[in-house]
């Protein structure tokens, strides 16, 4: 045999080697992922117990007009206490969520459908700033109150979009989590029916 067919044979080797030895790993790895990786999750879950909050059983069904809020147009804080005695709709959004976005769309589209018949409005914990750019770009022009992170993540469980119906006697009668058309002909008619 010539030399170069024991470097053709070397060189075949080495990759057969090569690529034995990273799929050997490979399945290696695998195996302590399922062997170990399971009950470690369960033993993570268990340490994590310690460390849980215990949820705010004291809220309710109603909702809380005395939330601290700031008008994206204005720059005070002040309450919303002048929604009392009448139902309207409130959706909670940020401007990084994509889903958000396109229920805000939907959103807009609901306000001119309802007219002065119900109010409508909408929460975010995003910066006024980045608010100001989405409505911008998506060219809405809907009412905007920022909350704090805090109270924003009690109200929304972090799951965004979610829209709500409040009623006149500040009991919250629907809410709904996830992207949605509000502006269809059949919701504004249900929501009209809202007293």
């Amino acid at each position: 045999m010539s030399e170069q067919n024991y470097s053709k044979k070397g060189i075949l080797l080495f990759i057969f080697g090569y690529f034995t030895g990273v799929l050997s790993c490979i399945l290696i790895l695998l195996a302590v992922f399922f062997l170990a990786g399971y009950p470690l999750k369960y033993y993570l879950a268990k340490k994590g117990v310690s460390s849980l909050k215990a949820p705010d059983l004291s809220a309710s069904f109603e909702f809380d007009y005395k939330i601290e809020v700031k008008e994206l147009k204005e720059d005070k804080t002040h309450n919303l206490e002048n929604l009392k005695g009448e139902p309207f709709f409130a959706v909670f959004w940020h401007p990084d969520c994509i889903h958000c976005l396109s229920t805000i769309l939907t959103v807009n589209g609901l306000i001119s459908k309802l007219g002065d018949r119900m109010p409508v409005i909408s929460f975010t914990s995003a910066s006024p700033e980045s608010v100001s750019q989405t409505l911008h770009y998506l060219s809405c022009d809907i009412p905007v109150y920022i909350i704090s992170s805090e109270k924003f993540e009690s109200f929304t469980g972090g799951n965004v979009p979610q829209g709500m119906v409040v009623d006149s006697a500040g009991k919250i009668v629907y809410k709904y989590v996830g992207s949605a058309n509000w502006d269809d002909s059949n919701v504004v008619d249900v929501l009209l029916t809202v007293q």
